[in-house]
């Protein structure tokens, strides 16, 4: 298989999940830091669902880990290819 084939795709989804996990996660820390400091009278949504937001930039990363691991592969199998094929044609 050709290691661009679809490299952009994955490029772009990998860049999107990073996205996610900054984004969410800088959120949940946020947001649960400020229900500490406005304590627990506070019942704003925002705060509320702080710990869900932390869910989804963990599932981000969740995601991200095997995708970064078959982007490695890809690129050391390409390698080896070209490395055989150069190596051939001499």
């Amino acid at each position: 298989m050709n290691y661009l084939y679809n490299y952009k795709i994955r490029k772009n989804i990998m860049g999107l999940l990073l996205l996610l996990v900054m984004l969410f996660g800088t959120y949940a820390a946020f947001a649960d830091t400020l229900k500490d400091a406005l304590g627990p009278e506070s019942s704003s949504l925002w705060i509320e669902i702080a710990p869900f937001a932390g869910y989804v930039a963990l599932g981000a990363i969740i995601l991200y880990i095997p995708l970064n691991i078959l982007d490695k592969r890809l690129y050391e199998k390409a390698l080896k290819e070209n490395k055989y094929k150069g190596s051939g044609s001499i």
